[in-house]
């Protein structure tokens, strides 16, 4: 139980900022696009320190990685099922979300690849749990 604790913590962490980090640091140090904000990267992110690094990262724990964790715990299943479980947890994350973040108020097609922008996320994630803590459990 302490290597699921520890490997959520991991993911969530370090693993979950890795892709913001890397998608603002090409689009204002490498590409100069200063749209987001007129300093540097490091200043940049030291204003959204909280949100990438905090915030995000707890959100993801309690709402993804808890419900997807009981349900493993619960029920054995092979990766493919597990794979497609974490789809479904963030499909409904993001459904939830949208009712919130105003994302219902464009049309469907136009959201429509938010769900597969979280597939990447799913068999990555999914993966590591099943193959640093679940295959060593069995």
């Amino acid at each position: 139980m302490m290597k699921r604790i520890i490997t959520n913590l991991i993911l969530a962490f370090i693993f979950l900022p890795i892709p913001k980090l890397i998608s603002d640091y090409i689009s204002i140090d490498i590409k100069n696009d200063n749209s987001i904000y007129s300093g540097s990267f490091i200043e940049y992110e030291k204003l959204i320190f909280t949100t990438t690094f905090f915030l995000a990262p707890m959100f993801f724990l309690i709402f993804v990685l808890l419900p997807y964790n009981l349900v493993v715990i619960k029920y054995k299943q092979r990766l493919i099922v597990k794979m497609c479980l974490f789809e479904f947890i963030l499909i409904i994350v993001f459904f939830l979300l949208g009712t919130f973040i105003n994302v219902w108020s464009f049309p469907y097609w136009k959201n429509i690849y938010y769900l597969f922008y979280f597939i990447p996320y799913s068999i990555v994630f999914a993966s590591i749990i099943h193959f640093w803590v679940d295959k060593k459990e069995e």
